[in-house]
């Protein structure tokens, strides 16, 4: 269950970094397709989606281009911002210095791009640029006299299409990830339809904004302590009683995941922690394998990282909402390499988890017997953090019998 909304994930692989930045200097080299007809210096506003199904939505917004140097910043039209909430997004790339860019995500801003939502579409962009290839008009998409159809594939990490009118403008882009290279559940978020409107040429200040800087360490913590997390799941062959490598929230933290509880599988722990937090982990499903990001430093490996759910509460709790309240929402993630052996005391060797009960309910009878629609009726006017819609989904858990016990 990668976050799409995937979550603020600012953890980056270094070999994964290093690979990104290897590729991004290498595109300032000037385009070796000298036949590619984009203009160089120029901007637009867009409008378009990303994400649309799978919990994003139609965006309006705006893009500069400056010879390879690239700015875009959107608004969605969600049901994140029906609530309420600043639902934005963007990313600046001035090359500046190694790391390349900074993204902003809701209230969320850091280095570098993020891999489950803007990477793959800035890498192909780039590669456009200069391995592109003409693939034909754009007739399919445009009456625009003369159009060209440019195309960009790059094993393991996707393709992107780009129509361009015969005087260099653009006119639209089609940017699609490979899922190895976000995981399979963020292939909707990291998929984006652009077109481009008032396109006006010209030189353009890219510049990138300055985040606040955040220490790498555990939170201070309360101590030990027992937890209800949760995880809606598709099922799919995932272990029922699996916790580790996954991505799992409160109940606040699962409803901005999935808003009405589409998925058919809702699975409950009860799960004893250590309250030093690290830093959130991504955790995907790639390759055949739940996996999660590296921790930024080996010395928090072990710890279950937290932050808050979505990136709406960043600044009120900075650097994820780590250690913060996260009123909206928190997600969580266990590193396998944390959880405590069978018997084992916490702590044993530096073990920070250890689960003490399961149950997995189906969604849909939780959703009818804790009377969800009414409570949702109620809640998602805006009624932060939708009191009633958790205390439904509660009711339904506790009346709902486990599903484990129904197939033996």
């Amino acid at each position: 269950q990668g976050n799409p909304g995937s979550s603020v994930t600012q953890i980056k692989s270094a070999e994964a970094m290093a690979r990104l930045i290897s590729f991004v200097l290498s595109m300032l080299v000037p385009a070796l397709a000298s036949d590619f007809p984009l203009k160089s210096q120029w901007s637009a506003t867009i409008s378009g989606d990303n994400g649309l199904n799978a919990g994003g939505g139609t965006i309006q917004g705006t893009f500069s281009w400056d010879s390879g140097k690239l700015e875009a910043n959107w608004k969605f039209n969600s049901w994140f911002s029906s609530q309420g909430l600043e639902d934005t997004m963007g990313f600046a790339c001035s090359f500046s210095d190694e790391t390349a860019c900074t993204s902003l995500f809701r209230k969320s801003c850091y280095r570098g791009l993020e891999r489950t939502r803007t990477e793959s579409m800035v890498r192909l962009l780039l590669a456009l640029q200069k391995n592109g290839t003409h693939a034909g008009d754009c007739s399919a998409y445009t009456n625009a006299t003369g159009s060209q159809l440019w195309h960009v594939q790059q094993a393991g990490i996707g393709n992107l299409s780009m129509c361009i009118t015969s005087d260099g403008l653009p006119i639209g882009l089609a940017s699609d990830p490979d899922k190895e290279y976000v995981g399979p559940s963020n292939v909707g978020v990291a998929t984006f339809h652009f077109l481009f409107h008032n396109v006006t040429l010209g030189p353009q200040s890219i510049k990138e904004p300055q985040c606040p800087t955040c220490v790498t360490a555990a939170c201070p913590g309360e101590g030990i302590r027992s937890i209800e997390v949760f995880r809606l799941t598709r099922g799919g062959g995932e272990p029922w009683d699996q916790i580790w490598n996954l991505d799992v929230a409160d109940l606040a933290g699962e409803i901005l995941f999935d808003t009405f509880f589409s998925r058919p599988y809702m699975k409950v722990f009860n799960v004893t922690v250590n309250t030093s937090w690290g830093p959130m982990r991504d955790c995907n499903f790639v390759h055949g394998k739940n996996t999660i990001s590296p921790p930024r430093d080996a010395s928090l490996a072990k710890l279950v990282g937290r932050g808050d759910a979505e990136g709406f509460e960043w600044n009120e709790s900075p650097c994820t909402g780590q250690c913060g309240k996260n009123e909206l929402g928190t997600y969580y993630a266990f590193p396998k390499e944390g959880g405590c052996l069978k018997g084992s005391a916490m702590g044993t060797d530096g073990c920070t988890w250890q689960v003490n009960s399961v149950k997995v309910v189906s969604t849909e009878c939780v959703k009818s017997d804790g009377q969800f629609m009414a409570a949702a009726t109620k809640d998602y006017s805006g009624n932060k953090p939708w009191p009633d819609v958790q205390a439904s989904i509660r009711r339904g858990i506790a009346e709902c019998p486990d599903i484990r016990s129904l197939r033996r």
